[in-house]
């Protein structure tokens, strides 16, 4: 049976400005394996639940039929749950979706998990962070969740992580705004990182 993998996030899992709209790393990784795919992305999103109704990735997660049983879902640390002021919480280490904080950003991380292992115990989730430019107004402040918060998160859940924020980038690989990927930044950082991780699940 063909493979199947989900995408979850928001600009940058659907390729927004320049030579990128609509399409992002997920058609060329489709393009190389034969895989089917589905991604749910819609820019200016964050990870974290703003309020009922809403269209977070945690609201979203209802647009993905797990009963497919996809070999993985990839889900996007968005910079938008930086820069809006959301609240990034602590790890509590629950793994039932009802009693994770939805509303803080690593809250909503463990949410995720909870929810895909409950109803797709075989999916993999991985979570990929994202290249920013040094000039990026939440660098800082997402290169510290980077190296702290999320590497506990992963050690303590198990999760898979691609960290493209702290790999080497290609001098082409951002759009002048600093955050967005240009597609040569999609073929050589991107596919080639998620398809090592995907093809090893």
């Amino acid at each position: 049976m063909k493979n199947t993998v989900f995408y979850l996030g928001s600009s940058v899992t659907r390729g927004v400005g320049g030579d990128t709209e609509g399409s992002s790393f997920a058609e060329p990784i489709a393009r190389k394996t034969g895989w089917a795919f589905c991604k749910e992305a819609v820019s200016g999103t964050t990870l974290a639940r703003r309020n009922e109704g809403d269209d977070s990735y945690v609201s979203r997660l209802v647009n993905l039929d797990f009963t497919k049983k996809p070999c993985a879902l990839v889900v996007q640390l968005s910079t938008n749950d930086f820069s809006q002021g959301v609240p990034l919480g602590t790890v509590s280490g629950r793994t039932c979706e009802e009693e994770c904080d939805a509303t803080q950003t690593t809250g909503a991380i463990e949410y995720i998990l909870a929810y895909v292992r409950k109803r797709s115990p075989v999916t993999q989730v991985v979570l990929y962070t994202c290249p920013l430019a040094p000039t990026f107004p939440s660098y800082a402040q997402y290169a510290d969740y980077v190296q702290g918060t999320l590497r506990e998160l992963a050690a303590v859940h198990g999760l898979r992580v691609v960290d493209l924020f702290s790999a080497p980038a290609p001098t082409d690989c951002l759009q002048p705004d600093g955050l967005h990927p240009t597609r040569a930044g999609y073929e050589k950082l991107f596919v080639p990182a998620l398809l090592n991780v995907l093809l090893a699940l």
